[in-house]
């Protein structure tokens, strides 16, 4: 196996100068291994790694899933800290990935790099599931809305397991994310480490099929709960395009006042979502229901053209600095980006999209954003409703 590395150097505007992208691409074979380096020029105490596993939306429970059981078997989080590495890995809904703060010492990285690479050279045993605790029904509704959505794939066996590990763990769903003054020699190096492990289980078998063959937009789904007597009501909403994403860039303070959204300054690599959770009690599902939409009625306040322009302003300085604040704040504007296959300059773009956007053009399009018939809901409630 012949391994190419292609250097192609990309500065991008909305990113300090000092930052450099550099993408790799092993072109051996059918593998598409791919790397972003982000060099800072003044030497940096850690160095940031992230692999970062992109996988249809149908994969990605079960994929974050065998990322714990793997991290879990192979102790790799002790051994890890012994050599004052830090690792940390996504428990929530965003794209599964592994997040490695290492030490600037080139001892430490191989060691790390030769670690992490071990670990991930076969698919984890889950014979001795790790305890987690009871659901709680916030947790239940945002799985069926997941599977609703996207479909889901259950495995259920070793072998099934391993089909999935080999279909997702790999090159093709895998990038390689670097940050900080690591040098040339040295990333390339770990390139080829995690390269040469992840090229290996490209499967060749056939594909895992999901249980839901395209995406549902505007599903309404009632979940009936043993013993239980009361209603939960979890209504959602993503951002599909640009144009839904500027508007919620501008009635973001707005919506996270509500609780509709994030309070988290920095929200990528997700899609920026909105999202309300209702608890009824003494009401039938009907009213109950009722109740929920009608609280999610939009009371945005109508905008003044000058509080327009201030708002706009406002995402116009705050928005590169929340990309480029932190290595962290780095990793994930990029992971945005590789996960929903979008160009670098895509922030760029949307800078530009939201200078030019108009007062009532973001006006229509915040009404429609904040319509309650356009969101997804999930309801838990007794079964003889």
């Amino acid at each position: 196996t012949i391994f190419i590395i292609c250097w192609h150097i990309i500065l991008a505007p909305i990113f300090a100068t000092s930052q450099i992208f550099q993408f790799d691409f092993d072109i051996a074979g059918d593998k598409k291994t791919r790397v972003i380096r982000v060099l800072s020029e003044q030497e940096t105490p850690y160095i940031d790694l992230r692999i970062l596993i992109t996988p249809p939306q149908h994969a990605i429970q079960s994929t974050q899933l065998l990322l714990r059981h793997l991290l879990h078997n192979n102790h790799l989080e002790q051994q890890l800290t012994i050599k004052g590495v830090l690792i940390q890995y996504n428990q929530n809904d965003q794209w599964p990935y592994i997040n490695l703060k290492i030490p600037n010492d080139n001892d430490i990285i191989k060691d790390s790099i030769k670690l992490v690479a071990e670990a991930l050279s076969n698919p984890p045993k889950l014979n001795t599931p790790s305890p987690s605790e009871a659901p709680s029904m916030r947790k239940l509704a945002q799985k069926h809305y997941n599977d609703s959505a996207y479909g889901s794939i259950s495995l259920e066996s070793q072998v099934e397991i391993n089909q999935f590990y080999q279909q997702y763990f790999n090159a093709n769903y895998t990038t390689i994310m670097l940050v900080g003054s690591i040098s040339e020699s040295m990333a390339s190096w770990t390139i080829h480490q995690l390269d040469q492990v992840l090229s290996k289980h490209i499967a060749h078998t056939q594909s895992l099929q999901p249980s839901l063959s395209r995406v549902q937009k505007n599903f309404k789904h009632y979940i009936t709960i043993e013993n239980w007597a009361d209603h939960f009501v979890f209504i959602k909403k993503n951002m599909n395009n640009s144009t839904e994403l500027m508007s919620w860039l501008f009635i973001y303070p707005y919506l996270s006042n509500l609780g509709a959204t994030t309070s988290k300054t920095n929200h990528w690599p997700q899609i920026p979502s909105i999202s309300y959770e209702y608890f009824f009690s003494g009401k039938s599902a009907d009213k109950s229901l009722a109740d929920a939409l009608l609280l999610t009625e939009p009371s945005f306040p109508v905008w003044e053209r000058s509080t327009f322009e201030q708002r706009k302003d406002s995402i116009k300085q705050s928005l590169p600095d929340q990309l480029t604040e932190n290595h962290t704040a780095i990793l994930d504007a990029l992971s945005f980006i590789v996960a929903h296959n979008l160009s670098l300059d895509y922030f760029d773009h949307l800078l530009q999209q939201i200078q030019n956007i108009d007062y009532e053009t973001i006006t229509q399009s915040i009404t429609e954003l904040l319509n309650p018939k356009s969101f997804s809901y999930v309801m838990l409630g007794p079964n003889h409703d």
